[in-house]
Order: structure tokens, then C-alpha cells, then sequence
């Protein structure tokens, strides 16, 4: 079974981007993760809505 989650990692790689700037999004809640003690989790839903919303806005400006 496919995981929900992303881990911060498993986040970079998807987007394509550094995990500086992986972090970066979730510490500035761009992007709703979910803090388990040390572990943050990341919904997979929530990556890919957050990213057809900023093509959106992109192809409007």
C-alpha cells in the first residue's frame, strides 16, 4: 500500500528541490505537515492541490 505522507525528504525529491528549501515550506506552513516528535509528515493530497493552485495563480500573473 502507497503511503499518504511525504516525509521533509521524500518532499524535496518529489518537488524537485532542495530539502533547505523543503523545510522552508512546511516551517512556514505554505504547506500542512503533521508533527509526530521528531518526525514531520506531509499529506500527499495537500503537495499536489498546494501545486496546481500555484500554476494557477502562476498562469495568471
Amino acid at each position: 500500500m502507497e503511503s499518504a505522507t511525504f516525509s521533509v525528504p521524500e518532499l524535496a525529491t518529489y518537488l524537485g528541490i532542495g530539502r533547505n528549501k523543503a523545510y522552508e515550506l512546511v516551517n512556514n506552513n505554505v504547506l500542512p505537515s503533521l508533527r509526530l516528535g521528531k518526525l514531520i509528515k506531509i499529506p500527499k493530497k495537500a503537495v499536489d492541490e498546494w501545486l496546481m493552485q500555484e500554476c494557477k495563480t502562476n498562469l495568471k500573473s
